[in-house]
């Protein structure tokens, strides 16, 4: 490992560095390359003298990431060493993070980018959990934020289309699929965040002022995108966060007016748009990745009914407004599906009553 390091001090000190970035990128990922091969001989917990070598080689990669961050290459080779680290070196890695991040995202300018960044985030919420926060904190907005400039760079259109909105113009289908394509890894990473409780991230000072436009992205990947894979993975982001906000037990729970604007939106934009994606006739119940999607929301409904908001407020502003009133779009209310609501005791009750409805809606 130590010769690798020495080779790229030794490199970073040339005076053409930055005029050839291309012949300088790649000579100095190899040695990127070969600092992370060489580091899979230890899994978990290396030696004291190992980890202090790790160490170095994390702080020279990030010299020659600063230096050098226009090449896809260091970008590239640079994010899979830091996989590499995160196994390595445990915590020791959480502070040096930002750092990375920060050129990384700034640079970040292909979908392989926005892979590697969204893997980063991953793996670090998966092993780190809460503590992995700080890490990621001021890495969210520009990621959200570039994977929307490269989706619309990458397409080319407006996102009424995608949605259904007949103003837009419908892209060709192998658009679709790259722009989806694009978009998953934004609901996988604030997915994983909600997941493995990492959700203090999205009320930090850093990203509060964002959280309605965050959920909005992910109710519209809930509600509209043409993808059951992505419409579960995006339920369960507002599963997650129910469980966790609306516990009232403060452990897990934002400052109230972060809660209560979360809870508006839950009742005001999430249910009525997830019943009306349920009732609607390209949801197929009978289709195992649309049942997973009809699982999840069941499971959100049960959450919410057992919240801290109360039981009250669940009848008046879903089974009142939404079951009984027709979701205000026209469709038959069901007194048989309310009464199901009502005693449901858990999510695959609520689950069973959303199919009896559109078998009732179907019948008529």
């Amino acid at each position: 490992l130590t010769p690798h390091i020495r080779s790229i001090e030794q490199t970073l000190q040339s005076p053409d560095l930055t005029r050839d970035i291309e012949t300088y990128g790649e000579q100095l990922s190899m040695s990127i390359s070969a600092i992370a091969q060489l580091s899979k001989g230890w899994q978990k917990h290396p030696p004291p003298e190992v980890q202090t070598v790790l160490a170095a080689a994390v702080d020279v990669c990030r010299l020659v990431l600063v230096a050098l961050p226009s090449s896809p290459l260091i970008r590239n080779r640079t994010s899979v060493l830091l996989q590499r680290m995160i196994l390595c070196l445990g915590e020791g890695i959480l502070p040096t993070m930002p750092s990375f991040f920060g050129p990384l995202l700034t640079n970040c300018s292909f979908e392989d980018d926005i892979l590697d960044v969204s893997q980063l985030i991953n793996q670090l919420c998966i092993k780190f959990k809460e503590k992995a926060a700080s890490s990621v904190d001021s890495a969210i907005l520009p990621f959200l934020q570039k994977v929307l400039s490269i989706q619309l760079t990458a397409t080319s259109v407006a996102p009424g289309g995608l949605n259904g909105d007949t103003n837009g113009i419908s892209p060709p289908p192998h658009l679709i699929t790259e722009q989806l394509s694009i978009r998953k890894q934004a609901f996988a990473t604030l997915q994983h965040i909600a997941v493995h409780n990492v959700g203090a991230v999205l009320y930090s000072e850093t990203n509060v002022a964002s959280l309605g436009d965050i959920l909005q992205l992910m109710n519209d990947g809930a509600t509209t995108v043409p993808d059951p894979i992505m419409n579960k993975t995006c339920a369960q982001f507002f599963c997650e966060l129910i469980e966790q906000w609306g516990t009232g037990d403060g452990h897990h729970s934002p400052p109230a007016q972060v809660t209560n604007s979360f809870f508006e939106f839950i009742y005001g934009a999430f249910v009525p748009g997830m019943i009306r994606y349920v009732l609607g006739t390209n949801f197929n119940v009978k289709d195992a990745l649309y049942c997973r999607v009809l699982a999840e929301f069941g499971r959100a409904l049960w959450l919410l009914k057992q919240s801290c908001r109360g039981n009250a407020e669940f009848n008046s502003r879903v089974i009142d407004l939404h079951v009984l009133g027709g979701n205000g779009s026209g469709t038959k209310g069901s007194t048989h599906v309310a009464n199901g609501f009502q005693c449901a005791a858990c999510g695959k009750d609520f689950e069973s009553m959303l199919k009896a409805w559109k078998e009732e809606l179907r019948g008529q």
